[in-house]
């Protein structure tokens, strides 16, 4: 770590305003002043993705007690540090969706997908998206994704039931609800 008596007033006020991110730049000494400069250490990626997460986890923190503007400002701080964070995409997408903007909502899980197709969560929820705008073939499709990533999602079963059911897919509803009571034959 570097002197503190080397720091100038402009990264001491930084790291007063800043706390959270000042401790992952090491703001506790002088070493990261060349970040804060404009110049590129060899540690800055790395430090820009445990700032990322840090912005992640407050805003998971906040849109938990209900502060989905805060929350959306948050994982916006997380993409803009790491543009390839696909669940802060997705989170993002879940605060939008909460706040009835389905269609960047959708947009948002359409990215995460593209980051990250192994997470069947996003594509339950872009099925839940789809589904409310109208799109039950696709909800179908989406639902049958998050599926095939976790054969014992629960909730994708049933969702798909529904739109299937919705669709006049009576055999295709029932299968699939005999499939999420038999993965949860106690509740």
């Amino acid at each position: 770590m570097g002197d503190n008596m080397n720091c100038s007033s402009e990264y001491m006020k930084f790291a007063a305003r800043h706390c959270v991110i000042a401790v992952l730049f090491g703001l506790a000494g002088c070493e990261s002043l060349s970040v804060i400069n404009g110049e590129r250490s060899a540690n800055h990626a790395e430090r820009s993705a445990e700032a990322s997460i840090v912005y992640f986890n407050n805003g998971v923190t906040e849109q938990n007690a209900g502060f989905v503007d805060a929350a959306i400002a948050n994982y916006d701080r997380a993409i803009n540090l790491n543009p390839k964070y696909a669940k802060a995409y997705s989170n993002r997408g879940v605060a939008k969706y909460g706040k009835g903007d389905k269609e960047n909502a959708t947009a948002d899980y359409d990215r995460a997908i593209a980051l990250n197709p192994n997470d069947p969560e996003t594509y339950y929820n872009r099925g839940i998206a789809k589904y409310d705008k109208g799109d039950r073939e696709g909800a179908i499709v989406d639902y049958g994704r998050a599926i095939a990533l976790n054969p014992k999602y629960v909730n994708a079963y049933c969702n798909r039931g529904n739109a299937r059911n919705a669709m006049a897919d009576r055999e295709g509803a029932i299968e699939d609800y005999d499939r999420a009571i038999a993965l949860t034959p106690n509740d």
